[in-house]
């Protein structure tokens, strides 16, 4: 059966419309500022949320600086991530794509097994994970550095050049 809507749910749904695009456009100005201030670009007088947009980017850099340091991560080394959902998960994710590393997501629910099969397929130099899934990982298919997740928060280090071609892949 054909359904009449009437004018006030057609004016409801106009609203709710309105109102949804209003907030993705102000999230997109945030981000945009967020960016433009990175660049030293001038930016918007509303940007609210562009102090914690600073303070991940300073702590990927500083991350990103830890891992070229300690470890020499540099673009195409592949790091593998165990470990379940973590707040340094993001942090270390984009620290490692900051330095053009490949990114090797393992499933801490998979067996071992799965875990030996795509470290040594994906050619991983790295792992990084909570220390109980790290102690199931066979010592002979350990990469050659291994970061405890936990560590992440307290690795720093001066930030490194960007791999060549990075920003032109982000503008």
């Amino acid at each position: 059966p054909l359904m009449v809507a009437s004018s006030a749910t057609v004016l409801l749904a106009g609203i709710v419309l309105v109102v949804t695009v209003w907030v993705l456009l102000r999230v997109y100005d945030e981000i945009r500022d967020g960016i433009r201030r990175r660049r030293g670009l001038p930016t918007a007088d509303h940007c609210e949320h562009c102090e914690q947009v600073e303070e991940l980017i300073s702590r990927v850099e500083a991350v990103a600086g830890g891992l070229s340091e300690r470890f020499a991560v540099k673009p195409g080394d592949r790091v593998a991530l165990l470990t379940p959902n973590r707040m340094e998960v993001p942090v270390l994710v984009l620290a490692l794509l900051r330095q053009g590393a490949v990114v090797v997501p393992l499933n801490p629910a998979a067996a071992p097994e799965d875990w030996r099969y795509i470290l040594t397929h994906a050619g991983a130099r790295g792992l990084s994970g909570t220390a109980d899934l790290l102690a199931k990982v066979e010592g002979r298919v350990r990469p050659e550095f291994v970061l405890p997740i936990e560590d992440v928060s307290g690795l720093g280090g001066r930030t490194p050049d960007a791999p060549p071609g990075l920003s032109e892949q982000l503008a």
